[in-house]
């Protein structure tokens, strides 16, 4: 054997004054009873044996071999004709058996027409060996062919099985041949090592819930090869047979083995025992809360790999911080050199894939980790800041279906879906949405259309944003061949949960008289901000009944002047004392108006 690393036990049965003829008719009877094609006396022999021992064989034609034989790796390009008539190019995976001259067999997977065995055959040399599972199935994908034996070696056959099967073949080729055995030749070990399981009895009933004694125990596992080795009143040594070596390996394989031959009936139902879950952490929560608002909002979780390139970044006209990079080491390609710095260059990405494959309607998110590199603290520190972060694109219709067309997606769809959110995190209050042109970030987020972004501020002693929505610019899109608007956004989710771990839950009764809502539309100029006009609708009306606005309609175009916008507000009040009175209301309205008119001298309040 020149590689016995794919072959452990190689031996051969030499056969003379073979007489080729049909088998008798048991053998005939029992081979087709099993599925298999009986052909002559020494194929079927060799079939039947296979069946009896699990051992597959292959027969040469002793006449056609040169000189000696030897199991070797093909070289690659190496050629060889099969019994198929088929000539198949090897590789080095594939296995061969090769005479002096030439590769005469596929070890363990087809035989070679030059050496096949016909009908003017009168001596063989019978092999019979322990292909290792992992070279065969290399060497049967390397010439894309599997045959029975190739399947019997992929899962491993019994070593010490092969020499007892190839004396029980010479002994039938004698019988139903009228060979006469010239010899064996036999290369390599073909006995296993030894595997030793220890048994531990009050295991069996931790694991079944059962008691079984240990005599039964004993009785079943000698009955199925397995031989005990010693023990004591608690546990007992197991020595593996090996027919049985692939799949019984641990403890639990043998009470396994117990249970099914006790019988799976005999195991009494129980109810389970109680299992005390590990508390699931703030953080855990709010990340579950997140996904399922996403969801609920039409978004498809995506995920991406951590590692992105400079290429990446330049495609989508995405700056990084070459300071602050993590690069790796043997990076795998251009492509894989860093860790992000940011989930956008993701998301987009797999936005312009899907669009590219024809997808026109696409809302996906993503929840993960971005690396920015710090100065290291101490010695345990990283020096690598991580930090969870939220992200994602949206772009196409709201709602397509085979009747109608649906509303195309716009400025405020992602703005309502990050607002949903924060009113589900109970985190509203703290959160301010400044246009991005009045804020420092202006000239920091090439992606982002100027004029229709809003960073996300969080409000407290010192404001600091923690994240941006907004239409991706126009460069961007055309750059991308886009034919339709695309929005994106990114929430620090670290930020969002320092937030609520800060914040003290207050209880209130719930309202006892009915809230109410008015709608407020009018035509103002398109410079002048929501925010702006909340604040001035907020400063309008009681505190004490004030609960909120909102905007539900924006229109610009037909029937409106150049340079101005129509919008709709609602308002929402609420007395937690009395059910407001039409008069009470009309008051805050008005209120409302007179302070508008006041504040925007060219506001026209619309019917």
């Amino acid at each position: 054997m020149k590689d016995d690393d794919v072959c452990k036990y190689y031996s051969l049965g030499i056969l003379k004054n073979i007489t080729i003829k049909p088998s008798p008719d048991w053998m005939q009877k029992r081979l087709i009873a099993s599925g298999v094609r009986a052909i002559n006396n020494v194929v079927d022999i060799t079939n039947y044996v296979m069946l009896e021992y699990g051992t597959p064989f292959h027969a040469f034609d002793l006449n056609k071999l040169d000189g000696y034989l030897c199991v070797r790796r093909a070289v690659e390009g190496e050629k060889i004709v099969t019994l198929d008539s088929v000539e198949r190019t090897l590789t080095r995976d594939s296995v061969l058996i090769a005479d002096k001259e030439k590769g005469v067999c596929l070890a363990g997977v087809f035989g070679g027409e030059n050496s096949e065995i016909d009908d003017n055959t009168t001596a063989i040399a019978l092999e019979a060996a322990y292909f290792t599972p992992t070279s065969n199935r290399k060497s049967s994908h390397s010439v894309g062919y599997k045959s029975d034996a190739c399947a019997r070696f992929e899962r491993g056959i019994d070593i010490e099985a092969v020499k007892p099967a190839l004396m029980r073949a010479m002994q039938l080729m004698v019988e139903l041949a009228g060979a006469e055995i010239e010899g064996v030749v036999e290369t390599g070990k073909n006995k296993l090592e030894p595997i030793e399981i220890t048994l531990r009895y009050p295991q069996i009933k931790r694991m079944l819930g059962v008691e079984i004694a240990p005599d039964r125990c004993i009785n079943i596992l000698e009955k199925l090869g397995f031989k005990k080795l010693g023990g004591n009143e608690t546990a007992a040594k197991f020595l593996v047979p090996s027919f049985r070596a692939y799949d019984v390996t641990r403890e639990i394989d043998l009470i396994e083995e117990i249970a099914r031959i006790n019988g799976y009936d005999k195991i009494t139902p129980t109810l389970p025992q109680k299992v005390q879950l590990p508390e699931i952490s703030l953080e855990e929560k709010i990340t579950a809360k997140v996904h399922n608002l996403m969801r609920g909002c039409g978004l498809n979780e995506i995920v991406t790999s951590s590692l992105i390139g400079k290429p990446l970044l330049d495609r989508f006209m995405i700056p990084f911080e070459e300071d602050k990079a993590v690069y790796v080491k043997n990076a795998a390609s251009e492509d894989y050199t860093m860790l992000r710095q940011t989930l956008a260059a993701s998301v987009l990405n797999v936005m312009k894939n899907n669009f590219d494959n024809g997808q026109k309607n696409i809302w996906n998110y993503e929840i993960g980790k971005t690396y920015v590199k710090i100065a290291q603290a101490d010695e345990k520190s990283s020096g690598v800041k991580e930090t969870q972060t939220l992200a994602g694109v949206i772009t196409g219709d709201i709602q397509n279906s085979l009747w109608q067309k649906g509303a195309e997606t716009d400025f405020y769809t992602v703005k309502g879906i990050m607002e949903k959110l924060f009113e589900e995190l109970e985190i509203s209050k703290r959160i301010k949405l400044q246009p991005l042109e009045k804020t420092p970030l202006a000239n920091t987020h090439a992606i982002l259309h100027p004029y229709k972004t809003a960073v996300i501020t969080l409000l407290g002693k010192t404001p600091k944003p923690i994240g941006w929505f907004g239409q991706i610019h126009p460069i961007l899109k055309d750059k991308l061949k886009l034919n339709q608007e695309a929005f994106i956004f990114k929430l620090d989710l670290d930020e969002v949960i320092s937030i609520i771990k800060e914040r003290i839950p207050r209880f209130k009764k719930l309202p006892q008289f009915p809230e109410v809502r008015r709608d407020l539309a009018f035509v103002i100029n398109k410079d002048v901000t929501f925010d702006d006009i909340q604040k001035v609708i907020k400063g309008s009306i009681q505190q004490n009944i004030f609960k909120g606005s909102e905007v539900f309609d924006v229109y610009e175009g037909e029937h409106i002047q150049d340079g101005y916008k129509s919008v709709a507000f609602r308002i929402k009040m609420q007395d937690e004392n009395a059910t407001l009175t039409d008069e009470v209301i009309e008051k805050q309205m008005n209120s409302v108006r007179d302070k508008l008119k006041k504040t925007y001298a060219d506001i026209n309040f619309r019917e």
